[in-house]
């Protein structure tokens, strides 16, 4: 599991206070760290499981942001309930006495999984069958999610989970996910914190406080087209190499220019020039495109990349409408294709949290998770 600004480290090297733990997990497994959480599996003495663990300390938290996020993440993963999102089994908040007010840690058990799909990608080239299983349960996944009024933010092969005997794929990691109501207006709601940026959709790296679902849906092409080749499809170093890479690629037009750079304006002309960011337009006609990025892949598995690999959001295929696709045919159910029937608004967000706010009772109230003290 992974953060968007993880530095990944040697699980070894990370010491772990095992007082506040010992008497819920045994057997303890590092996993993987990023700059707040720790990664670990353990058996749960309560159900007798071995669960995935992220361990998140607020001993130096020093404002709301930390907690804001940890909210949002136990709050969208305890309403998930799809085949393919990573379930929540607890939250844990510890605490050195029941008189100390602020929290010490926080415990979130999920239901581990064998191992990511960068892994699988690295370490296989995965058939065209395989590609086309793991892109179906990828998008139903997607439908859930988004019909939830929730956006990842931070979708990437690392966050993507695998289990190699039922080749079940599930979406994991939401620390960095956002409620988004179609029903209000966001403009300058959203924040920059998004996913790696390799990852990163043209609104998000142009305009990245106005973004959507189908910010999601560019990442997906993203690990599609990791999945069918093997390497990362545009391994940018920055924002605006990442921005030209793409325009090789991707047809790139003044009205998808400007749908993305100046979205609440409809008038070409008051939208920057793409020359202003070091872009040049192709005119629709990229010079590499992605059939000849990936010449050895079927016309129907291109036609899909490129719906959803298109520079303006407004043209990128939803997840619904992908998972009608021709080349999902062998799968398309849409009778087990199931959405959110209890889909967040904009009220469940937390921005009013203040950094009083870390007492474990407001905590408590927000999440209703279960407390845990060490004595």
């Amino acid at each position: 599991l992974s953060t968007a600004d993880e530095q990944m480290c040697d699980p070894r090297l990370v010491t772990v206070d095992l007082n506040d733990i010992s008497t819920r997990y045994r057997d303890i497994c590092p996993l993987g760290c990023g700059s707040r959480a720790l990664i670990f599996s353990a058996i749960d003495q309560q159900c007798r499981r071995r669960l995935a663990v992220k361990k998140v300390s607020l001993k130096q938290c020093t404002s709301s942001h930390t907690l804001k996020q940890l909210l949002r993440e136990i709050r969208i993963l305890r309403r998930m309930d799809h085949d393919n999102v990573v379930r929540i089994h607890h939250a844990l908040a510890s605490t050195n006495s029941r008189e100390s007010m602020p929290l010490d840690s926080v415990y979130i058990g999920m239901e581990l999984m064998d191992t990511d799909l960068r892994s699988v990608i690295e370490h296989n080239q995965l058939s065209p069958s395989y590609v086309k299983l793991f892109m179906y349960q990828l998008l139903r996944g997607l439908k859930y999610m988004h019909s939830a009024n929730v956006i990842h933010r931070d979708l990437t092969p690392s966050n993507v989970f695998i289990n190699i005997d039922t080749l079940m794929l599930k979406i994991g990691d939401f620390g960095i996910s956002r409620i988004l109501d179609s029903d209000y207006e966001h403009s300058g709601y959203l924040s920059m914190a998004t996913t790696s940026t390799w990852y990163q959709s043209p609104e998000i790296l142009l305009h990245p406080r106005h973004y959507d679902q189908y910010a999601d849906m560019w990442a997906a092409g993203c690990i599609f087209a990791e999945m069918l080749s093997g390497k990362p499809l545009f391994p940018g170093s920055n924002a605006m190499e990442q921005i030209d890479t793409i325009v090789r690629s991707v047809a790139l037009t003044t009205e998808s220019w400007c749908s993305v750079t100046n979205p609440c304006c409809s008038n070409p002309n008051c939208c920057p020039s793409g020359e202003v960011y070091g872009v040049r337009g192709n005119g629709g006609i990229p010079s590499q495109p992605l059939r000849d990025m990936l010449p050895h892949t079927n016309r129907m598995a291109i036609n899909l990349l490129s719906q959803l690999l298109t520079f303006s959001p407004k043209d990128r295929v939803s997840a619904v409408d992908a998972l009608i696709h021709p080349y999902l045919d062998c799968y398309g159910m849409v009778n087990d294709e199931p959405s959110c029937l209890a889909p967040f608004r904009l009220e469940d967000e937390l921005d009013g949290i203040t950094k009083q706010s870390r007492h474990r009772r407001v905590f408590f109230d927000k999440c209703v998770i279960k407390p845990h003290f060490n004595n």
